[in-house]
């Protein structure tokens, strides 16, 4: 693709005015969500495809995911001692985050609870858990799951309706939703930092890897990087006035 257009050298101008950021709200064991799963995580894989909503392939980064869990597993209220991680409880997380994928539009309630019973047998691999023990788990990857692609729907459908409206033609959507992603998770992931050269560098560095099968290098991608990191900050600090 030719890279010659004014729109891909800066994708589009920031502007104000930010609607909510999707995900699960509230509570889990009288922790706050955000304080028990962290920031969103990263998306692998996937194909090109819709501009909005997960495209074929499209998971949780497994590596990450695992990384994550790992580190956290032990503060939860269901961890007991004479189980292991990876052999145990890392199958719940992975097939709550999984169910979560091919379970698009479901929210977690009795009756999609009785299905993944039902398929506990089957996805639990060599894990000694029965269901009873690895429910909740499953539940904490399903709302990690959730809370990640919800975000990132949110992001794309806020942008992707923006493009359409500025009239964007030189480049097609899908080409900087991977831009706007990578600013939404930026700012999600490192919520005390601010934006300036020092942390613009490491950015930088990181899209390498975040721009997937965009075509956009950094100083293309940059804006609306920068974009998405000021939607999420301007809804954070929306919901702070509001308490």
């Amino acid at each position: 693709m030719e890279r010659n257009d004014s729109t891909e050298r800066s994708v589009a101008p920031a502007r104000s005015g930010v609607s909510g950021m999707g995900g699960i709200a509230g509570t889990v064991g009288g922790a706050s969500i955000g304080a028990v799963f962290g920031p969103i995580g990263l998306l692998a894989g996937g194909t090109t495809g819709a501009a909005v909503g997960l495209t074929a392939g499209e998971v949780l980064e497994p590596l990450r995911e695992t990384e994550f869990w790992r580190e956290r597993y032990r503060e939860r209220p269901y961890s007991r001692p004479e189980y292991e991680y990876e052999r145990d409880y890392l199958p719940a997380y992975r097939y709550g985050s999984e169910s979560r994928r091919h379970l698009q539009g479901r929210t977690w309630d009795v009756t999609l609870e009785r299905e993944l019973h039902s398929g506990w047998a089957a996805a639990r691999a060599e894990s000694r858990l029965d269901w009873d023990d690895a429910r909740d788990a499953v539940r904490d990857g399903w709302i990690r799951a959730e809370r990640t692609y919800s975000a990132y729907s949110d992001t794309d459908g806020y942008f992707a309706s923006r493009w359409r409206r500025d009239g964007h033609s030189a480049i097609a959507f899908e080409n900087v939703r991977p831009a706007y992603r990578y600013g939404t998770y930026a700012r999600r992931r490192y919520p005390h930092r601010r934006w300036n050269a020092e942390f613009e560098r490491e950015l930088a560095t990181g899209w390498v890897t975040a721009r997937g099968g965009s075509s956009l290098d950094w100083e293309q991608a940059r804006t609306a990087v920068h974009e998405a990191w000021l939607r999420v900050e301007r809804s954070v600090e929306q919901r702070g006035r509001q308490h």
